[in-house]
């Protein structure tokens, strides 16, 4: 879950942060979070996205670890 406004990680962050915090986060994400979303996603790193920069290392990790055990 990505803590980021449109996306469902961002009432789940709300229920860790103390009240203040929590207020503050919610009007910032209100604000920017459809932004921060859009770059996140954009391919702007070296043609790749922010997101599959992180996400692809782990799936490499997975694929290898079922193709080691023969699992599928």
């Amino acid at each position: 879950l990505i803590p980021i406004h449109p996306l469902d990680g961002s009432k789940l962050i709300l229920g860790f942060l103390p009240k203040e915090a929590a207020h503050e986060y919610e009007n910032f994400m209100n604000r920017y979070g459809l932004f921060l979303l859009i770059l996140i996603i954009m391919p702007i790193f070296n043609g790749t996205s922010l997101a599959a920069q992180f996400v692809w290392p782990m799936v490499e990790f997975l694929f290898t670890l079922l193709s080691v055990f023969k699992i599928f």
